[in-house]
């Protein structure tokens, strides 16, 4: 199964993402039938070349090939808007969403069937990435 995991930018190249997605792998085989997924992150090169020359149609076409979501917020639980925009679309092909849940004592996943209503404006959650990008670990403990 190919699984995405949508996420802050804040949190690329972080200790929060690099656990998030050891907790992936190790958690997620229990809900998918004992598969462990590929995890289609969009910080990788080839991802952020294709947002440079197409924006987010880059990362729908990158959604349409994928089997499910891990989804993630900014510290606080604030969705940003490019998240929500991409689970807004596993949501309407009906392909399972998980939220990340729990920090102190690992990383767990709860399965979502709808977008939560605390999402952030594009530019609140430019703000937002700002201001997490200059904290260590993205503002994560």
């Amino acid at each position: 199964m190919r699984i995405y995991y949508a996420h802050p930018i804040s949190d690329y190249d972080t200790t929060h993402e690099q656990m998030v997605q050891r907790s992936m792998n190790l958690v997620l085989p229990a809900f998918i039938a004992g598969y462990v997924p590929w995890i289609e992150n969009p910080n990788l090169p080839i991802h952020q070349e294709g947002y440079a020359a197409r924006g987010m149609d880059h990362f729908m076409d990158v959604i349409d090939g994928c089997d499910g979501c891990v989804f993630d917020s900014f510290p606080g639980g604030i969705i940003g808007s490019g998240v929500a925009m991409e689970v807004k679309r596993f949501l309407d092909q009906g392909k399972p969403v998980w939220r990340v849940v729990g920090a102190f004592c690992g990383y767990g996943f709860e399965r979502v069937t709808e977008l939560p209503a605390w999402v952030a404006t594009r530019e609140t959650t430019r703000e937002l990435s700002k201001l997490y990008r200059s904290m260590p670990n993205g503002g994560r403990l």
